[in-house]
């Protein structure tokens, strides 16, 4: 409390909020929407993509959508021991009823994808954060191409 207030200060929310419109709703430019950070999600599929790559769809088991997503977005997914990886997102925006992953058996890793391999199978349950996007692409209505590698990721938007 402060001198001459008889409110006590309100600790900060520890709801995380965004702006509605976009990947976050229909709803009016500048609208508050409250965001889940924190999921537990069903792997229901399980698949072989590729050499050392492994498909992996999530959905909810009580409800039929998630929280919405963008192009470029990702999700951390807690696993045991604490490890949080972080995966992009493969499946289109537009089906908010799951969620999909394709996952690198990282040879030289730190342990994620060798555990999602080896140790998660259908039904299993796992923690996972509301998508987030820090690759998010422009709305210059370009094409882009995007090249992933290994290494690392590069995106560059096509002029013709």
């Amino acid at each position: 409390m402060t001198a001459g207030s008889s409110k006590a200060k309100q600790p900060p929310s520890k709801e995380r909020v965004g702006c509605a419109g976009g990947a976050l709703g229909n709803a009016p430019p500048a609208t508050l929407i409250p965001l889940e950070t924190g999921l537990q999600l069903r792997v229901s599929r399980i698949w072989d993509e590729a050499e050392r790559i492994k498909g992996f769809e999530l959905t909810h088991p009580e409800r039929s959508s998630l929280p919405a997503f963008e192009a470029g977005a990702h999700i951390s997914l807690t696993l045991p021991g604490g490890m949080v990886r972080q995966y992009s997102l493969c499946n289109d925006p537009a089906e908010i009823s799951r969620y999909e992953l394709g996952i690198l058996r990282a040879a030289n890793g730190r342990g994620g994808s060798a555990y999602l391999h080896d140790h998660v199978g259908v039904g299993s349950l796992i923690d996972v954060e509301a998508p987030r996007n820090a690759f998010r692409l422009g709305e210059t209505g370009a094409p882009y191409i995007l090249i992933r590698s290994e290494e690392r990721s590069v995106g560059k938007e096509c002029r013709s």
